[in-house]
């Protein structure tokens, strides 16, 4: 493994290397992922620049597919190509699941034409599982960016693969400096955070999940009591609130998701002490008790009788 200080950097080492290990500087990636903040990877409407001050030419390198779309990949997909980067589960997007088969045939797909499969678990590493999504979703990729859970509530990121893939690194023929990369209280808090959960496993994996469950199952059951157009969607530790729609079934609902009105319902429980991303989208981690979630259900309750009024 090599180590950075978060996932966007880490998203950059990991494609530097699969650059190195191949020799091909094309990669694919999808949208509904979010990779980091770097021009090459910041993506917005209409697959340009996901704000202002961006250089446009960064994103040549990269196609953009249809997250899901396993149909797309197929068409696209060749030796030409460095990389295929992904998020196992598009957490980002809302806590989506990947289709049934999905991550099985990129694997297979990346293999036969001899690309690297780049799993981004910056959300989902340690979270959906002490192996993160390629555990709980059985498919190992041929690098894996970390970040976010990995260090305890302190900066880090990691990029971590195959003897293969990661040789270009091992043999130092790959350039890595920075000068926070791999420091030390970042590393022994990383370290003591993996053994704890290693562990810990078997009980902080199913309770954060039963706790996710329990508060995706109440918001449903208030936003049908106060007559609210409010969405969850939840996976492992994760829940989405999506506003202006009582259902989210699939990735193509989320455009006809009411942001301002999901600010509203983030705002309505922030006002009662309960802090989500103001996009909707909540984690759980291991220190949350069940009277954590308790207080989560009453500011709920609270927040969701104030937007009926």
């Amino acid at each position: 493994s090599a180590f950075v200080s978060s996932g966007s950097e880490a998203v950059q080492l990991a494609l530097r290397v699969a650059r190195a290990a191949t020799g091909r500087v094309p990669v694919i990636r999808f949208r509904a992922n979010y990779h980091g903040w770097f021009d090459n990877v910041n993506l917005g409407a209409n697959d340009g620049p996901g704000t202002i001050g961006q250089d446009p030419s960064a994103l040549t390198s990269a196609t953009v597919l249809e997250w899901g779309n396993i149909d797309a990949l197929e068409r696209t997909i060749s030796s030409d190509y460095a990389a295929v980067l992904l998020e196992p589960a598009a957490m980002n997007a809302g806590c989506f699941a990947p289709p049934a088969g999905f991550l099985e045939r990129v694997r297979e797909l990346t293999r036969k034409h001899g690309v690297v499969l780049i799993f981004d678990e910056v959300i989902t590493g340690f979270r959906l599982s002490l192996g993160g999504a390629q555990q709980y979703y059985g498919v190992t990729p041929d690098l894996s960016v970390l970040g976010k859970a990995l260090g305890a509530g302190l900066p880090i990121g990691a990029v971590s693969g195959t003897d293969a893939a990661m040789e270009p690194i091992a043999s130092g023929r790959l350039m890595h400096r920075g000068t926070f990369n791999g420091n030390p209280l970042s590393m022994a808090a990383g370290i003591a955070c993996v053994r704890h959960l290693r562990d810990h496993a078997a009980g902080i994996y199913p309770r954060m999940s039963a706790q996710a469950e329990d508060l995706a199952a109440h918001i449903a059951r208030q936003a049908a009591a106060f007559d609210l157009d409010i969405a969850v969607k939840q996976l492992g530790p994760a829940l989405q609130l999506f506003a202006g729609l009582r259902a989210v079934e699939r990735l193509g609902d989320v455009a006809r998701v009411d942001r301002n009105a999901t600010l509203d319902v983030t705002a309505a429980l922030v006002r009662r002490g309960v802090y989500g991303l103001p996009r909707g989208l909540m984690y759980l981690s291991a220190a949350h008790t069940d009277a954590d979630i308790a207080a989560t259900k009453a500011a709920i309750d609270g927040g969701f009788a104030a937007l009926a009024r």
